[in-house]
């Protein structure tokens, strides 16, 4: 499959870092490579460490971005190592940080990650290939009242308490269409604006991949470097 692309708000991007003395960038959320191509294409005298959990990805983005040659660093790792990675890639002197945050659309297009309610796959969810909990696991181990919260937390949804109940009951649960079946027979396989499961599995992956404290501390992380 070839892998591919357009990422949203480059321009945007490019300008923001505008204002930063050129140099090197550090891309810690790399992706597909389409927000770090658009920076060494608009700034020519630029070097971007780019890292990401994904190794696919980073394969894609490599692959990508080989013709900047030395000017773009791939390394696998997590944005909130961005200190230590950086020191031990002997990178300083850096100008500008960008983090794009959330869900990348090869995770939700490649259907054995887990993401997506629309295609059947093990309840994976884990960004990297090397996470410590899958969403099946969170899904058959936790007691329902540690569910309902945090489907509520972390999903906003008013009925976490009748789709944790239901969980409990349905155990095991190892797809991603046998949750969403669970979840439809609490809230009637209705369709409205958005899909019965998508707070459900929105705070699944939250969990999962541990993403608000990993927020917080790759901001703190960010701007050290």
């Amino acid at each position: 499959m070839e892998l591919d692309h357009s990422p949203v708000m480059a321009r945007e991007i490019v300008d923001v870092f505008s204002t930063c003395l050129p140099g090197r960038f550090i891309d810690g959320t790399v992706g597909l490579g389409g927000h770090s191509e658009a920076l060494l294409d608009a700034y020519p005298e630029s070097q971007v460490l780019g890292i990401d959990l994904d190794g696919e990805a980073l394969a894609a983005a490599e692959k990508k971005l080989s013709r900047f040659g030395a000017r773009f660093l791939p390394i696998k790792g997590s944005y909130c190592d961005v200190v230590g990675i950086s020191r031990r890639e002997g990178v300083g002197g850096v100008s500008g940080v960008l983090l794009d945050l959330g869900l990348s659309s090869l995770q939700l297009d490649t259907p054995l990650r887990g993401f997506s309610f629309r295609r059947d796959a093990p309840l994976d969810m884990r960004f990297g290939d090397s996470g410590d909990v899958t969403a099946a696991q969170i899904v058959n181990s936790y007691p329902q009242n540690e569910l309902a919260n945090l489907i509520f937390t972390y999903g906003e949804e008013h009925r976490s308490k009748k789709i944790s109940a239901a969980i409990v009951r349905d155990r095991p649960i190892l797809t991603t269409f046998q949750l969403v079946t669970v979840i439809d027979s609490v809230v009637g396989n209705r369709r409205g604006r958005i899909h019965p499961a998508t707070k459900t599995f929105q705070a699944l992956r939250i969990a999962v991949n541990n993403e608000l404290d990993n927020v917080k501390h790759g901001l703190g992380e960010a701007i050290k470097v």
